[in-house]
């Protein structure tokens, strides 16, 4: 009885986090994952260990089993599980405005977005430890492809480039950016040069 109510508070406790940590747009996605990856450890783990008990004999399998879980009550220690702030999970407002002559089709692409930023003297390494950060999250949101350029015409002005499949998947991107998101990129403009303001360039695939 105990073991079982432990079972199900475990997995209660799993289903939260999943879902706490997930923004809407990924929310169902994330917790069929998790679902998948429960339901397919506990096969997995029923055939291995039935397999061994045939070999081995029931009371040595049980023995090594509940090991194995004291084990991974020590191993645990180092990936806490964490509840998603609501920060992360809420959707943030439309940063850079979009100046573009053209709407182009949702299916055309790649596209390619790039940010110039232009910042004081003598702060490169934090800037620089700043925006790698948006790396994460602009994956995570739909870029293929993602770097961080310096001018050599320019030391101070740096760009980030990033791409994106598709029209459709970069106003997606936008759209599910999150206020940690923009808390982030807060934190990179704030390297910003007094008056400056961060340009956006959209470039189309043609070829």
């Amino acid at each position: 009885a105990i073991g079982g109510a432990a079972w199900m508070a475990v997995m209660a406790t799993f289903n939260t986090a999943t879902q706490s940590s997930a923004p809407p747009w990924v929310r169902s996605r994330a917790v069929a994952l998790h679902t998948v990856s429960a339901l397919g450890s506990f096969a997995i783990g029923s055939a291995l260990w039935g397999a061994v008990s045939g070999v081995a004999g029931l009371p040595l399998t049980l023995a090594v089993a509940a090991l194995a879980m004291a084990g991974g009550v020590f191993l645990a220690r180092g990936f806490p599980l964490r509840m998603g702030d609501a920060h992360e999970v809420t959707p943030g407002t439309l940063g850079v405005e979009l100046f573009i002559k053209d709407e182009p089709h949702p299916d055309d692409g790649p596209v390619s977005v790039e940010l110039a930023y232009r910042i004081r003297d003598g702060e490169a390494q934090e800037f620089l430890h700043a925006v790698t950060q948006l790396r994460a999250s602009r994956r995570r949101d739909g870029a293929t492809l993602w770097r961080i350029y310096r001018d050599l015409g320019d030391p101070s002005r740096y760009v980030e480039r990033f791409i994106v499949t598709s029209w459709a998947d970069y106003l997606h991107q936008r759209a599910r950016t999150t206020l940690a998101d923009q808390q982030l990129e807060a934190q990179v403009h704030g390297f910003l040069r007094e008056g400056e303001r961060v340009t956006a360039q959209h470039y189309i695939a043609e070829r």
